[in-house]
């Protein structure tokens, strides 16, 4: 059987691990904040960013369009695009959730720029799935963002 300062000092050690997670956790936290304000202010500096405003002259929606080829969707794994028409891009959909249908609102602003559409989003991201499919978009296959993770592929053909 240990004995109690065993316990201490083996407790003291877990502690002090889990103090050390917790910071190694805020960098990485850090490091995607602070890449994720470049990427934005990069769509900001491009023209890609939009904001959705509401009768309340208050910013609720925000995302990132653009038309053109998005290098991640070069390969497509497991599927296949519907067709090789010019297509715009829905990328970093955000919203505080107050506005009912923003998603519905941003296809019909974006469909009016470029009516053949595509976007990602991540496997566990249910809400976002169900949305695309909810506004037309089609599952395509699988696509792979910059660090190799996987998305689901959709897009959304000319009406």
């Amino acid at each position: 059987m240990k004995s109690a300062e065993y316990w201490k000092k083996r407790f003291a050690m877990m502690e002090n691990d889990r103090h050390l997670q917790s910071a190694e956790s805020a960098k990485t936290l850090e490091r995607h904040f602070e890449r994720a304000r470049i990427e934005i202010q990069d769509d900001i500096e491009n023209g890609y960013s939009f904001v959705c405003m509401g009768e309340d002259n208050i910013p609720h929606a925000a995302f990132k369009f653009f038309v053109g080829e998005d290098p991640t969707y070069r390969v497509i794994e497991q599927g296949s695009w519907k067709n090789d028409n010019t297509y715009g891009t829905i990328h970093r959909v955000a919203s505080d959730g107050t506005i009912k249908g923003v998603f519905s609102q941003i296809v019909s602003f974006c469909e009016v720029i470029c009516p053949e559409l595509r976007a990602d989003t991540h496997k566990d991201n249910n809400v976002m799935q169900h949305l695309f499919e909810k506004n037309g978009f089609e599952r395509c296959g699988v696509i792979y963002v910059e660090n190799g993770t996987p998305r689901f592929a959709y897009q959304r053909c000319a009406r």
